[in-house]
């Protein structure tokens, strides 16, 4: 089920109407009057809206139903339109010069829409509605307070093609004529193949002095006169929606000038029967048939829309970064718990290493580290003792050459020795200075050792014997 909401701004109130659409039959389910004066100041407009918005809420009706709204009869000019068939995009500004002398509205304040317009061989037939775009900016300011969602602003006419028994003629019948009165307004429509040829919203005064007689003697007359004059009765339908105590009133203005069929539908019954029997509720009706109205908020519409649009998009798009951003994100995050996992593993194996190897530390704070500085002090220790090795293994050869000099044969005898990291010295007797040579020379190839020096072979004899000191120091390079 479709629920849609009229509103129809009469002289002193709105009439408001909401109506529900099923199975492609309309229910007037509520109706409310607010009060509202055409020519109350600006200043009152806020006070107005949230009248209206607090009226609907009491009254039940659906806030988020699209408003369909009906302008007063008197701000609306109507001028029958036969021109050229042109494009849409050029129309406007054509029946802007055609219409400057026909309406009374500033030109640059032209607000226009055509109504019921058909194109026919080459030419574009309808009606064109036109109004101020200041009353119309204005009812759109107050309109936009309320919160309601208003989706078209059209002449009051519009609506009569939504109420009961306005669909009734039959494809034969080429010509479709309805009165309707509400409110003391008369309003008339007369089509052609459904294209609209006149329309017309009159007020007839104030009740109960307000008489229908003369601007409806005056509107037939223009009617049956000038477009329907030779028509045959049979190609006409005519169709009035009045109270029922205008009945005879109006039936007898007709039969001054018709002699066709006249049929009369009481508002009064057909609002006790929840059909659509007032331009609010015709209006609403118009809305969910999709009727060809003169939507004067079209371009604002448009524009409204496109903003709802740019809003979704850029909605869209800050969900689509949003979701990017987590998306990588998410990646990241297993990423780093995938790190994370293999760094828990690492320093497992590291610790397991770490404690097999050095099971004197019990306490492991940062296994990487430690291992690393163990592993140093290893290095150095190694390095210390291969130089220990190769510092003692040095004076142990130097003593293995010795002693091969050192025999019963070769008479020489060693009485002193001292030996550290960088020289070795010895103190000894031979048999002869040439001996002593003998065995410089021979030390001065031991490997570690670049300086052998004799200090001294001139010492005092002892019997045959030369006393010596010999010393063999290490190079720099060693």
């Amino acid at each position: 089920m479709k629920i849609a909401i009229g509103m129809y701004f009469l002289d002193s109130h709105i009439h408001m109407a909401q109506v529900s659409w099923r199975r492609g039959k309309p229910t007037v389910v509520r109706t409310v009057d607010c009060p509202w004066d055409k020519a109350m100041p600006d200043d009152q407009a806020e006070s107005l809206a949230r009248n209206i918005a607090e009226i609907l809420k009491r009254e039940g009706f659906v806030a988020a139903a699209p408003v369909a709204m009906g302008l007063p009869g008197d701000w609306v000019s109507y001028v029958s339109l036969e021109t050229d068939a042109i494009d849409d995009q050029d129309l406007t500004q054509v029946l802007r010069f055609e219409l400057e002398d026909d309406v009374p509205i500033p030109f640059d304040n032209f607000q226009m829409g055509i109504m019921g317009a058909k194109r026919a061989q080459n030419k574009l037939r309808g009606l064109v509605a036109v109004c101020d775009r200041f009353d119309k900016d204005r009812l759109c300011q107050l309109l936009d307070r309320t919160g309601l969602n208003i989706q078209s602003m059209c002449p009051d006419l519009a609506g009569l093609g939504g109420l009961a028994g306005a669909d009734h003629a039959k494809k034969h019948i080429s010509w479709m004529l309805h009165l309707h009165v509400e409110d003391m307004r008369c309003l008339l429509l007369l089509s052609q193949n459904g294209v609209v040829s006149i329309g017309r919203s009159l007020q007839c005064g104030t009740a109960p002095q307000a008489s229908l007689k003369k601007p409806l003697s005056a509107i037939l007359h223009e009617v049956f006169g000038a477009h329907l004059h030779g028509v045959k009765p049979e190609d006409v339908a005519v169709l009035v929606t009045a109270p029922q105590r205008f009945r005879s009133e109006i039936l007898g203005e007709f039969s001054l000038v018709w002699e066709g069929a006249v049929e009369f539908l009481d508002t009064d019954e057909l609002q006790r029967a929840s059909k659509p029997s007032c331009v609010a509720e015709g209006l609403a009706v118009a809305h969910f048939r999709g009727d060809s109205m003169s939507n004067f908020m079209a371009s604002q519409l448009t524009q409204k829309h496109l903003k709802k649009e740019l809003k979704l998009a850029g909605g869209l798009l800050t969900l689509l970064l949003v979701l990017i951003l987590v998306l990588w994100g998410a990646g990241a995050y297993l990423k780093i718990t995938t790190l994370k996992q293999r760094q828990s593993q690492l320093t497992q194996a590291i610790e397991t290493v770490f404690t097999e190897n050095v099971p004197e530390v019990t306490k492991i704070v940062q296994p990487v580290a430690q291992m690393a500085n163990y592993v140093d002090q290893y290095r150095k220790e190694s390095e210390f003792l291969m130089e220990a090795v190769k510092s003692r293994a040095l004076p142990l050869q130097v003593l293995e050459n010795v002693s091969q000099h050192v025999t019963e044969e070769s008479k020489i005898s060693i009485i002193f020795i001292e030996v550290d990291s960088a020289k070795v010295s010895l103190e000894g007797t031979a048999p002869s200075y040439e001996s002593v040579e003998s065995l410089a020379e021979d030390l001065r190839g031991v490997p570690g050792y670049t300086n052998v020096q004799l200090d001294d072979v001139s010492g005092a004899k002892t019997g045959s014997q030369v006393r010596f000191k010999l010393s063999l120091s290490r190079g720099i390079n060693s």
